[in-house]
Parts: structure tokens; sequence; C-alpha cells
């Protein structure tokens, strides 16, 4: 009986890319989680710069998924989208009403 070990056989593209993106995904996570506990602004600072490089490179990896028809997203109705900015700026103005001390 012939077996295919899984180990040998490279990546196709489309798997590469999905590999490549939930790393990132994980990865900006993490990066946010320690830009927010940096105890020094030294540290703050290389990590915020970790954090952007690797939000964009999750950015790039989704466009060039979604160019190949591996990424299909659904594109919202300009109803929903006007709600969905309404919602975001009510939030926006009411946290800038909280008061910091």
């Amino acid at each position: 009986m012939n077996s295919v070990s899984t180990s040998n056989v490279p990546f196709a593209d489309r798997e590469a890319l999905t590999d490549a993106l939930s790393t990132c995904k994980y990865l900006t996570d993490s990066f946010n989680t320690a830009v927010r506990e940096a105890g020094c602004d030294h540290l703050h600072s290389d990590l915020m710069t970790v954090l952007t490089e690797t939000h964009q490179m999750a950015r790039q990896i989704f466009h060039v998924m979604q160019k190949k028809g591996w990424y299909p997203i659904e594109q919202a109705p300009a109803d929903k989208l006007q709600k969905a900015q309404g919602q975001i700026q009510n939030m926006i103005q009411e946290v800038s009403q909280i008061p910091l001390q």
C-alpha cells in the first residue's frame, strides 16, 4: 500500500497564503498585547513598528488572496455601511467624553 507523506509535499500557493495570513493574524494579536504591556517607551515604539509592519503584511496577503478569488468578501449594502459608520462615530463620541483621571 502506497502512502503519501504530507511532510515532503510543498504547500500549494493557496495553502501557503492561508497559513501566512493566519500567522499574521496571530502575530498581530500577540504584538497588540506586547505593545499594551511594554514597560518603556523605546520598547513600545519598536513593538509598534513591528505591529504596523505585520498588519501591512497581512493586508498585502489578503489583497493577493482576494484578487485570486481565494478570500471572497461580500460588499455591504450602503445602508448597512452608513449605519455601522454612525455607530462607530457614536462610540468615539462617548469614549471621548469619559474623563481621564
